[in-house]
């Protein structure tokens, strides 16, 4: 057990806290490939040839988020003027953003696993939940774009 890394994490997106996780995030890599097949047998995968990374996202359920996360994860909600969108064509890596995940408790402080992503934005719907009977949460997810080639390598992310 004590090479699992678990505990409440705190966000950070573009040096602004967003807000606390109460059990940690959920990082999903999807691999690429091209398909490799053989006539002789028809349509049959006989091997596959490796492309990179299809795409990695980051997601977390955030409780007493603070007041930036509208501002952060949503700036089309506070653009000027209100309800505006940000102008189609432009590049993603103009967009994106440092994401900074740094642990508050458990297994993930003693051992210091901050995790860092250059190029993170926005994905999904921010999806907010009000109840009396639990507390005031939020769904946040982060795609994570890979930044400049180095040495035939794409740094996604470090994690220390």
């Amino acid at each position: 057990m004590a090479n699992f890394v678990a505990g409440a994490y705190s966000i950070s997106f573009d040096g602004t806290l967003l807000g606390y996780t109460e059990v940690g995030f959920e990082m999903v890599i999807r691999p690429s490939f091209n398909v490799v097949r053989a006539d002789a047998t028809g349509r049959t995968p006989i091997d596959g040839l490796a492309t990179g990374i299809e795409d990695m996202i980051v997601r977390a359920e955030l409780i007493e988020w603070s007041s930036g996360l509208m501002q952060k994860f949503a700036p089309y909600i506070n653009a000027s003027p209100l309800g505006s969108v940000i102008v189609a064509g432009q590049l993603m890596s103009t967009l994106a953003k440092p994401l900074i995940l740094t642990p508050v408790t458990g297994n993930a402080v003693e051992k210091g696993m901050k995790w860092t992503f250059p190029y993170a934005y926005p994905l999904e719907p921010l999806r907010t939940i009000f109840s009396a009977q639990r507390l005031r949460t939020s769904t946040v997810g982060f795609y994570i774009f890979g930044g400049p080639p180095t040495n035939y390598r794409v740094p996604m992310f470090t994690a220390a």
